[in-house]
């Protein structure tokens, strides 16, 4: 059975009403095969792009994100690509556990273009 977990930093720092939506998410998306459940993007102070997701790992092993690419995708044309290098980013058989990416400012082509949510996540290993 899918088990939801968080990140102990995560455990401490988001609101009760985030951390409801987040199990509201993953009710809905538990029996999916879609690896990576958008929640929301947002931009910092600095302009950082911030891309909350929900990751499913729905298979028996684990499933190592610790060093990986992800391109931000929409209509064919790539809005932003970033290596991640995170030793937390490895998520147990059967785990989903969300994650906020930070894209920095540099990483992405234009503010305008995040405005909705039909980017696509590719990841790549």
């Amino acid at each position: 059975m899918q088990k939801l977990v968080l990140e102990e930093a995560w455990k401490t720092t988001i609101s009760d009403q985030d951390h409801q939506d987040i199990v509201t998410i993953f009710n809905k998306t538990k029996e999916t095969l879609k690896k990576i459940i958008p929640i929301r993007s947002a931009f910092n102070h600095r302009d950082d792009l911030l891309i909350t997701v929900l990751l499913h790992n729905f298979t028996d092993t684990k499933l190592d994100l610790r060093n990986v690419t992800i391109q931000l995708v929409k209509e064919e044309e790539t809005l932003a690509t970033q290596k991640f290098q995170d030793n937390r980013l490895l998520l147990e058989p059967i785990t989903s556990m969300p994650w906020t990416f930070i894209f920095p400012k540099n990483s992405y082509s234009s503010l305008d273009k995040f405005n909705e949510q039909s980017y696509q996540m590719i990841m790549i290993p």
